[in-house]
Protein backbone atom coordinates (compact mmCIF):
# COMPACT_ATOMS: atom_id res chain seq x y z
CA UNK A 1 0.00 0.00 0.00
CA UNK A 2 2.95 2.41 0.79
CA UNK A 3 3.45 1.90 -2.94
CA UNK A 4 0.22 4.35 -3.79
CA UNK A 5 1.95 7.55 -2.75
CA UNK A 6 4.69 7.17 -5.43
CA UNK A 7 4.15 9.11 -8.13
CA UNK A 8 6.18 7.05 -10.92
CA UNK A 9 4.52 3.75 -10.13
CA UNK A 10 1.44 2.06 -11.07
CA UNK A 11 -0.30 -0.19 -8.61
CA UNK A 12 -3.18 -2.42 -10.04
CA UNK A 13 -5.26 -4.07 -7.85
CA UNK A 14 -7.01 -7.25 -8.64
CA UNK A 15 -10.07 -8.82 -7.44
CA UNK A 16 -10.74 -11.65 -5.44
CA UNK A 17 -10.68 -11.31 -0.83
CA UNK A 18 -8.01 -9.61 0.79
CA UNK A 19 -5.81 -11.46 3.17
CA UNK A 20 -4.83 -8.91 5.78
CA UNK A 21 -2.21 -11.13 7.10
CA UNK A 22 0.12 -10.60 4.18
CA UNK A 23 -2.05 -7.96 2.16
CA UNK A 24 -2.32 -10.29 -1.46
CA UNK A 25 -5.36 -10.79 -3.14
CA UNK A 26 -6.63 -14.10 -2.94
CA UNK A 27 -9.00 -16.63 -4.77
CA UNK A 28 -10.24 -17.27 -8.17
CA UNK A 29 -11.37 -13.90 -8.75
CA UNK A 30 -7.80 -12.95 -8.63
CA UNK A 31 -6.19 -15.81 -10.26
CA UNK A 32 -8.19 -15.69 -13.74
CA UNK A 33 -7.40 -11.39 -13.32
CA UNK A 34 -4.13 -12.55 -13.57
CA UNK A 35 -4.39 -14.29 -16.85
CA UNK A 36 -4.53 -10.84 -18.69
CA UNK A 37 -2.03 -9.36 -16.97
CA UNK A 38 2.02 -9.30 -17.39
CA UNK A 39 4.37 -7.77 -14.93
CA UNK A 40 8.16 -6.47 -15.17
CA UNK A 41 8.64 -7.08 -11.08
CA UNK A 42 7.14 -9.08 -8.76
CA UNK A 43 8.22 -8.68 -5.18
CA UNK A 44 7.60 -11.67 -3.41
CA UNK A 45 7.44 -11.93 0.56
CA UNK A 46 7.86 -15.40 1.91
CA UNK A 47 7.19 -17.28 5.49
CA UNK A 48 10.74 -19.08 5.17
CA UNK A 49 13.10 -20.68 2.74
CA UNK A 50 15.24 -23.92 2.55
CA UNK A 51 18.61 -24.54 0.24
CA UNK A 52 16.79 -27.93 -0.40
CA UNK A 53 13.24 -27.62 -0.45
CA UNK A 54 13.50 -23.50 -1.66
CA UNK A 55 10.68 -20.92 -0.16
CA UNK A 56 7.35 -21.85 2.33
CA UNK A 57 3.79 -20.37 1.74
CA UNK A 58 1.33 -21.31 4.59
CA UNK A 59 -1.84 -21.36 2.84
CA UNK A 60 -2.14 -23.19 -0.43
CA UNK A 61 -4.49 -20.42 -2.40
CA UNK A 62 -1.72 -18.29 -1.31
CA UNK A 63 0.73 -20.01 -2.72
CA UNK A 64 -1.18 -20.56 -5.72
CA UNK A 65 -1.66 -16.98 -6.45
CA UNK A 66 1.88 -16.38 -5.66
CA UNK A 67 3.07 -19.00 -8.07
CA UNK A 68 0.81 -17.32 -11.08
CA UNK A 69 2.63 -13.72 -10.13
CA UNK A 70 5.70 -15.36 -10.62
CA UNK A 71 4.91 -16.56 -13.86
CA UNK A 72 3.43 -13.85 -15.76
CA UNK A 73 6.94 -11.57 -14.20
CA UNK A 74 9.72 -10.83 -15.96
CA UNK A 75 11.25 -11.11 -12.75
CA UNK A 76 10.71 -12.24 -9.08
CA UNK A 77 12.34 -10.54 -6.23
CA UNK A 78 12.09 -12.33 -2.76
CA UNK A 79 11.94 -10.52 0.61
CA UNK A 80 13.87 -11.70 3.64
CA UNK A 81 12.59 -10.41 6.97
CA UNK A 82 15.26 -10.21 10.10
CA UNK A 83 13.34 -13.15 11.44
CA UNK A 84 13.51 -15.75 8.43
CA UNK A 85 17.03 -14.68 8.14
CA UNK A 86 18.06 -15.93 11.45
CA UNK A 87 16.10 -19.27 11.05
CA UNK A 88 18.53 -20.08 7.87
CA UNK A 89 21.33 -19.26 9.92
CA UNK A 90 20.40 -21.39 12.12
CA UNK A 91 19.31 -24.07 10.25
CA UNK A 92 22.56 -24.14 8.02
CA UNK A 93 24.74 -23.96 11.90
CA UNK A 94 22.45 -27.86 12.05
CA UNK A 95 23.81 -29.10 9.14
Amino acid sequence: MALSNQNDIEVIMVGGTLFKQSMVNLGLDTFEALNSMRADLYIMGVYNFDLEIGISILRSSEALIKRKMASISTEVLSMVTKINWTRFLITLSVL
